[in-house]
Formats: structure tokens, sequence, C-alpha cells
């Protein structure tokens, strides 16, 4: 899969609209607590909370669900109700495509253009140019991925956006059974 670059956007030095980039902080996401809904392969939804370091990613085509409470890592068949115990780490890689760094892409942002479009109720930037001979857009906010596409068609686009999180969304639900291997 493309290595997906993540931005910042939105005006300067305006918190409200412009968090702080994660690159600068050490955090994930600019933000503190957020969920983000998502056309890509089917619906997904990411939660997070403390600014990434709780994370849950729900797929509905698959039914699977990856949660860390930054302590703790599971992952879920929400079809069977059963989990297996996994590293945070592997949490933390599923995570990493909806990541941005503004630093990251600065760096390799030569031959882009920059536009700005409204996804998902936010003003995210937009990146287009050439990646491996594909002309490729990706855009974001907030140390958030909200668009990738690929000659036109995308990939992964964000449809839904708020800063609340559902109750409990970093624990096993009651009912679910331990798998082992």
């Amino acid at each position: 899969m493309l290595c997906v670059i993540l931005f910042n956007s939105c005006k300067k030095n305006d918190p409200v609209n412009n968090p702080p980039d994660p690159s600068t902080s050490g955090n994930q996401f600019g933000i503190k607590t957020a969920t983000v809904t998502y056309d890509f392969i089917g619906t997904t939804t990411l939660y997070f909370d403390n600014n990434g370091s709780k994370l849950c990613i729900d797929y509905d085509i698959t039914s699977e669900r990856y949660i860390t409470d930054g302590t703790n890592a599971y992952i879920l068949d929400t079809s069977a109700k059963t989990y297996t115990v996994a590293k945070v780490a592997d949490i933390q890689s599923e995570a990493s495509m909806y990541f941005f760094k503004e630093s990251a892409f600065a760096a390799a942002g030569s031959g882009f253009t920059k536009s700005t479009q409204t996804i998902a109720g936010k003003s995210c930037s937009i990146y287009t140019g050439m990646v491996l001979g594909v002309n490729t857009s990706i855009g974001g906010w907030s140390g958030i991925l909200f668009l990738e596409s690929m000659d036109g068609s995308d990939l992964i686009r964000a449809t839904a956006f708020s800063e609340t999180i559902p109750a409990n969304i970093f624990s096993i639900p009651s009912g679910y059974t331990k798998q082992t291997n």
C-alpha cells in the first residue's frame, strides 16, 4: 500500500482551528479526542483519546476491532464476539495510516501543489503530486488523515468527524470470549 504522508492544515496561530502540530509535541494527533468515520473498505471508524495513546479502529466489513488503552491491546472479532491479546505496538502500527505529520510532508513535499478542501466539516489541506508515477492527493487536519486518492479515485475519505467518543470504547465489551493461539 502506498505510504501515507500526513500533514497539518488551517490558520496559523489559531489553536481552535489549527491545533499544535503533533510532530513537534510527541503526540500522534493534534487534538485530544475524536471519532472519525471513513469510507475505506466499507465503513471504518477511528476513535482516539489522549492524542492517540488510546485507540480503537472498527472495520465493519471484516468485523474486526483493534483496541489499545495505552497499556493493554486487543483484536476483537465483533461478529464471533471473541478477542485475542495483542501488543500495543501492533495496534499503533495498524493506526499509523490514519496519522499525519506536517513535518514529514514538508520534507517530501517538493513538486506538490497545495489546495484546501472541506472534508467532514474540517478545512483540510490537500497536497497533490506524482508518487511513484501516480497522481496522488493526500489531505488532513490536526494530525488526522482525511483523504488519500490516486488518479482521482478515493482510497480513503473521512465522512464524519466529532470531538467525542463513546463510553468504554477502549474496553472489551461484556460477552466476549478470549481466544488462545
